[in-house]
């Protein structure tokens, strides 16, 4: 179920287009596994406690006292982009992680890249775990 509230948060950071796939049409929640699996447990709290933010946090960016899933699109729109251009440093840093961790599977996407006319990245082979 939590990994697929974060996967909710990353979709609506990274929405489909007319030009590009989003991160709405990917297998989000495999990737969450691996970074979960590949990224030191700081890194895995601190976008815990970003998407935690973001679902409860409404209230202070768009006045509305629902989490975000509740939203309208259009309050759902408004909402990120009130949080990541809150005063508030704390808060606005809530959304640099989830885009962070959201580009990381949307900039490795093979349809992306072809539509930004770069090749797609070769197979991880993985070996740095054994480094």
């Amino acid at each position: 179920m939590w990994l697929r509230l974060v996967a909710w948060c990353m979709s609506v950071t990274f929405p489909s287009t007319d030009e590009l796939v989003g991160v709405d049409r990917m297998e989000v929640v495999p990737f969450l596994r691996q970074f979960n699996r590949d990224t030191p447990l700081l890194m895995q709290v601190a976008l815990s406690a970003s998407v935690l933010v973001f679902l409860l946090s409404p209230l202070l960016t768009i006045g509305v006292p629902l989490p975000a899933p509740w939203l309208s699109k259009a309050n759902q729109q408004k909402h990120l982009e009130k949080l990541a251009g809150h005063p508030i440093y704390l808060l606005r840093q809530t959304m640099m992680m989830i885009k962070t961790v959201a580009g990381l599977l949307w900039g490795a996407d093979p349809q992306v890249r072809k539509s930004l006319g770069m090749d797609p990245y070769k197979v991880d082979p993985g070996s740095w775990r054994q480094a």
